[in-house]
């Protein structure tokens, strides 16, 4: 049997590699963020940039700690997506430090103590989505009503914790409210008109 008999399929290797799938991720995401930012404002744009910083830091420091190339691993953009992922299931006013704290869960635990990308049994920023939330419910409950707050406002409420003119309703709240009316004959576009449902949140 010759050396060609004992290779393995497949034998041609398809271009695609974890950078270039990554990138696809970032750019699939493109759309999401643009509606993100028509609903709700600028302020997603602070956390993406704050998510993204600590994702890189992180990942950089746990690497050098254990002692793998991190020129290789830094670049394959895994980080970067976990940081895009999670911070688009954040109100754009939440604290920096529960970004940061999503962040470091998601890396460090969900991440590497599983042994690094393509190791992990849970999607990092998913865990770290639901690590946050366990944690810090009443933050994560803050988002912006549909009049878009100034991003000196959103800088207040990301760094000192201070968010401005809150408009959410969280529970069951509209539900009950929607089976109140149609119990008095009321229309369900005559309902959705109400100060409850809004624009977006009803």
């Amino acid at each position: 049997m010759t050396d060609r008999g004992l290779l393995s399929s497949p034998h041609a290797h398809g271009g695609s590699s974890v950078q270039k799938m990554m990138a696809l991720v970032c750019l699939a995401l493109l759309p999401g963020v643009l509606a993100y930012i028509y609903f709700f404002g600028w302020g997603i744009l602070i956390q993406l940039i704050l998510a993204v910083t600590f994702a890189v830091v992180l990942e950089y420091l746990v690497l050098k700690l254990q002692g793998r190339p991190v020129e290789i691993f830094l670049k394959d953009g895994s980080a970067i997506v976990t940081a895009l992922l999670l911070s688009l299931c954040l109100s754009p006013m939440v604290p920096w430090w529960i970004t940061f704290s999503g962040i470091a869960f998601a890396i460090v635990i969900a991440k590497h103590v599983y042994g690094g990308l393509g190791l992990n049994p849970f999607n990092p920023a998913m865990a770290g989505y639901v690590f946050v939330i366990l944690c810090f419910p009443a933050e994560l409950a803050n988002w912006p009503s549909l009049q878009h707050p100034g991003i000196g406002n959103y800088l207040e409420a990301i760094f000192n914790g201070d968010p401005p003119g809150l408009d959410a309703v969280s529970g069951a709240t509209a539900l009950q409210q929607l089976k109140s009316e149609l119990g008095l004959m009321n229309m369900v576009s005559e309902i959705r008109r109400g100060p409850l449902f809004g624009h977006f949140a009803g």
